[in-house]
């Protein structure tokens, strides 16, 4: 009877280390999956922070760019308009395309279109043939 009370004991005793072990294995899972969690989570908010960053950077220096490719159109513009300022009377009637094309070639621009006070085309000169329909109104 001593050996079955003792054999019970031990069957009690390993049954209850079992369970402590799947308690503890349980136990640490859940601890390291929240932990695994939890730093994932922080990564990934790091991560979209940086692109975001990134973004914001990109953006400011395309919208730069934008800026400086306007700021060299508007003054080229500009120079036109003083050369064209310098034209006596009788020359600006004699505008034609190489004259036109000469001050497109020293300002760095594509065309001139050249308007009178009413908004209608006098001359205009581009090294590509125009759309007419994007700039003429219907």
């Amino acid at each position: 009877m001593k050996k079955n009370s003792s054999k019970k004991h031990l069957d009690w005793m390993l049954a209850f280390e079992i369970l402590v072990g799947v308690f503890l294995l349980g136990s640490v899972f859940i601890l390291a999956v929240n932990i695994d969690l939890h730093e994932t989570e922080k990564s990934l908010s790091n991560t979209i922070t940086y692109i975001k960053e990134q973004y914001i950077q990109y953006q400011r220096l395309n919208l730069a760019s934008e800026t400086k490719s306007v700021m060299r159109m508007i003054e080229s513009a500009r120079q036109i308009e003083q050369e064209l300022d310098t034209l006596q009377p009788q020359d600006a009637a004699f505008l034609d395309k190489e004259t036109l094309k000469d001050y497109a070639d020293r300002t760095y621009v594509n065309g001139v279109l050249l308007l009178n006070e009413d908004g209608e085309v006098e001359a205009s000169y581009c090294e590509k043939k125009p759309d007419r329909r994007r700039w003429m109104p219907s």
